[in-house]
């Protein structure tokens, strides 16, 4: 049975230690899809440009840019080689731009299916500025986008898929049974049931205790139809249903069942929250200590 995803995936590189974790797992999925990778570094405008008027700036402009292109050339050259071991095809790229939106710009052009990316930047303490680059591309791709921190792919046995019943988790959840059959891995799948409103504001009982009771009954709809696509791909899942913040009680027991790969859509239910500063998915990939796949 042919369990190929993808045809053409890229891969996000600086070349720091966070991204070669990004590379390992991008080089296992393209050799399990038999697909294409290319292999993108991005220079940012403000690596290369001076403020200063000086008649020299030009000629360290012109030598910083060169010093800037060989650490590209490095950073793409290590997925070369990386791929070459197991007779993936790499294409290098190196680009000049905004990070972020080079690397969507590149995928939309050239039909890229699934973009992967660390979080770290090369001085490991930048997190917030650098990572803001995965956590853009994430925002703004129109494909798949894997964010890879701590661990890679290389070794999958648990996903855990989360779901709120809507139509992007419905997509999501597709895609992480794909994934899932390749790696031969156990499917969680998740429904978190925030009652925080229910809780604090004071509303008709009997109102409530209907609500509830609806809000239940959509719970174990949507995680029941993602567990019986599952098991009818042949895999092993399980549904469970959560009570709390949804971002926190996903990675909560992403940690507690030792869950190697999360999986989120990009859209609430309402269709309203997309993947935006304090979105559950936004606040998954920012937190998660394993890779997490965000789904259109």
């Amino acid at each position: 049975m042919d369990n190929r995803i993808f045809t053409t995936i890229m891969v996000a590189t600086d070349g720091s230690d966070d991204a070669k974790n990004a590379v390992d797992s991008a080089v296992k999925i393209a050799q399990l899809n038999k697909a294409k990778l290319y292999a993108v570094h991005v220079i940012a405008p403000g690596e290369v440009k001076v403020t200063q008027h000086d008649p020299r700036d030009a000629e360290w402009e012109k030598h910083m840019k060169e010093h800037l292109m060989a650490q590209g050339r490095e950073a793409t050259k290590y997925v070369e080689t990386s791929g070459k071991i197991v007779g993936v095809s790499v294409e290098p790229v190196i680009l000049e731009g905004n990070p972020a939106d080079e690397i969507v710009k590149f995928a939309d052009k050239n039909d890229v299916e699934l973009i992967v990316t660390g979080t770290l930047g090369k001085t490991g303490v930048a997190r917030f500025l650098l990572g803001g680059v995965a956590e853009n591309v994430a925002r703004y791709s129109r494909t798949p986008v894997l964010v890879v921190r701590g661990m890679t792919m290389n070794n999958v046995t648990n996903i855990l898929i989360a779901t709120d019943g809507s139509k992007s988790a419905d997509r999501a959840a597709d895609l992480g049974i794909k994934f899932a059959r390749q790696y031969g891995a156990k499917v969680y799948v998740a429904y978190v049931k925030n009652v925080t409103a229910y809780d604090t504001v004071i509303i008709d009982e009997a109102w409530c205790t209907e609500a509830l009771q609806k809000y239940d009954k959509e719970a174990h709809r949507a995680t029941s139809s993602v567990v019986d696509k599952a098991k009818f791909a042949g895999l092993s899942a399980e549904a469970a249903i959560l009570k709390g913040v949804e971002a926190d009680e996903v990675l909560h027991f992403a940690d507690k069942h030792d869950v190697d790969m999360i999986v989120v859509g990009s859209h609430g239910r309402s269709g309203l929250e997309r993947f935006a500063l304090g979105s559950v998915s936004e606040k998954v990939v920012r937190h998660a200590k394993v890779p997490v796949l965000v789904a259109r």
